[in-house]
């Protein structure tokens, strides 16, 4: 498939922020992406988008855009059945937690770099915290969903990356949209902490955002964040986690989700 004849940026912007979304529905819900991952691909190059176009756009970068197509695509394989590993390349998975890990985050804030750039250090140091939110969440996403029973030692790197997460989240400036952006981000991590002042600082954030921006979808997942919070409290986190409430009809039933819960629940 390729972009329509004639198409202006701001279609071609437009449906980039449409994959945005199909990805981020299919993540979360652990179910096949819709959109053509190649019609995507060469948008970009027919409309000469680079990296940076592309993180301005949609606050998360194009390579982890990627990422989470080819996660979301795992995941849905794993999520049929518990044997669901006979059928699945873990192989791939441990290969982009491997991408994940070394890709280079160009906006870093080292004296030298910014000594040397003529960009507003407050804006760099924001894209660099965001960038680093956006991979430590999907590589928690990784840690989490591919696992059906975590061990002490999984658990320990879940409680790292959820920190680790909500502390780049601090780091941007409340007053910029890539703050917004991230609220996927968020509720990865959110679900996962049982420190109060995380868990202020995550309340804070949703109230905010809802308020600053109008979104429903803020709310949204405050809600079911604090449902998550509450049933951890009661349940063995080696095995109850967000999969578990996320795409449950009886969680969308009671707080009248309907069955587009997740379609508006984290697209930022």
């Amino acid at each position: 498939m390729v972009s329509p004849p004639g198409a202006s940026r701001v279609q071609s912007e437009d449906i980039l922020i449409g994959n945005r979304w199909d990805t981020t529905i299919a993540f979360i819900s652990r179910e096949m992406p819709t959109m053509p991952e190649t019609y995507v691909d060469a948008l970009m190059v027919d409309d000469g988008m680079d990296e940076r176009t592309f993180f301005a756009l949609n606050g998360c970068p194009y390579a982890f855009m990627k990422a989470m197509r080819q996660f979301a695509k795992a995941a849905a394989v794993f999520k049929q059945t518990p044997l669901a590993h006979d059928s699945l390349d873990m192989q791939q998975v441990d290969e982009l937690v491997a991408y994940l890990k070394g890709w280079a985050n160009e906006y870093t804030t080292s004296l030298e770099e910014v000594e040397a750039s003529d960009e507003d250090p407050e804006d760099r140091i924001d894209r660099f915290h965001t960038v680093e939110a956006w991979r430590c969440s999907v590589l928690l996403y990784s840690r989490r969903v591919f696992r059906s029973h975590q061990d002490a030692a999984g658990l320990r790197v879940i409680q790292h990356l959820s920190r680790t997460v909500l502390d780049h989240i601090r780091c941007i400036r409340v007053t910029q949209m890539m703050q917004k952006q991230v609220l996927l981000p968020v509720f990865l991590a959110a679900v996962e902490t049982a420190d109060e002042d995380s868990r202020c600082f995550v309340r804070r954030y949703c109230k905010h955002w809802s308020t600053t921006a109008r979104y429903s979808q803020f709310e949204t997942a405050l809600t079911l964040i604090e449902n998550i919070w509450v049933s951890y409290e009661v349940n063995d986190r080696a095995d109850y986690w967000w999969g578990c409430e996320v795409g449950s009809h009886t969680w969308s039933g009671e707080h009248d989700g309907g069955p587009g819960l997740e379609q508006e629940l984290l697209l930022g």
